[in-house]
């Protein structure tokens, strides 16, 4: 299976939300309630960093009380079977690498890691709280300057060139699957649309930003209900690719 077919796995906070952890666009999420231009941008660091920190210090929190789900270790398993799985989210929480994950590209960073803007170290600080005044750990620096490893609204994301180039590798023998994102970040219905790869879609609601159409298999359907549909369609859609490419 070292040179067989690729199966990239493309998720979002749906992904995560049977685990506990809100999505943010969704009738309940997070920015349901919280203007996010408040909590998660650049601005709103510098003008009131105390918000920011007590917001970022509770996502944290709720990250290290949170367990991986059933569609978590599906997708570690995956990866143990098939080496050629690719794994990339925009989750900013742990839960794959706690369900045996490796390798996962967090195009929006991670909130359990943080960030020195004065000499860039990034250091892992699991859910522990971040208290005023810390510093950098780094001697040569010990900069105040310090903030969550995560994407702010607004900023680039350095990851998603390498998203991009993972993506637009993806040809007709592959596999890719979409689990639990609206597409209003990332637009991955326009990434996908032009791949000749067989593409899977599992989303709880459909998403105005988000063409289902261009999918070849769609569960409108929490995650963890569909598992067993998705790991069978995975399974087949793999084994008939690899048996061709043997040919």
């Amino acid at each position: 299976m070292a040179d067989g077919p690729t199966l990239l796995v493309f998720s979002g906070a749906g992904l995560s939300a049977e685990s506990g952890i809100p999505t943010y666009r969704d009738h309940d999420g997070l920015w349901r309630g919280i203007n996010p231009q408040t909590v998660a941008t650049r601005a709103a660091l510098v003008d009131n960093p105390e918000l920011v920190r007590e917001f970022c210090n509770e996502r944290r929190a709720a990250i290290g009380e949170a367990q991986p789900n059933a569609a978590h270790r599906l997708i570690a398993r995956w990866q143990q079977t098939y080496p050629g799985t690719r794994l990339i989210t925009q989750n900013v929480d742990d839960l794959l690498e706690r369900a045996g994950c490796i390798d996962v590209m967090h195009v929006h960073g991670r909130y359990t890691h943080m960030r020195c803007e004065g000499c860039g170290l990034v250091w892992e600080i699991g859910y522990a709280a971040v208290e005023a005044g810390e510093r950098c750990p780094r001697e040569r620096c010990r900069s105040r300057r310090i903030r969550p490893a995560i994407v702010f609204f607004h900023e680039l994301a350095p990851l998603y060139r390498d998203m991009h180039k993972a993506l637009g590798k993806l040809g007709h023998g592959d596999v890719l699957v979409v689990i639990g994102t609206t597409g209003a970040v990332v637009d991955i219905g326009a990434l996908a649309r032009p791949l000749r790869c067989h593409k899977l879609l599992v989303n709880l609601n459909p998403s105005e930003d988000l063409d289902e159409r261009i999918f070849d298999w769609v569960r409108m359907a929490p995650v963890c209900t569909v598992l067993d549909e998705l790991d069978a369609e995975v399974q087949r859609l793999l084994a008939e690719r690899a048996g061709i490419a043997s040919r």
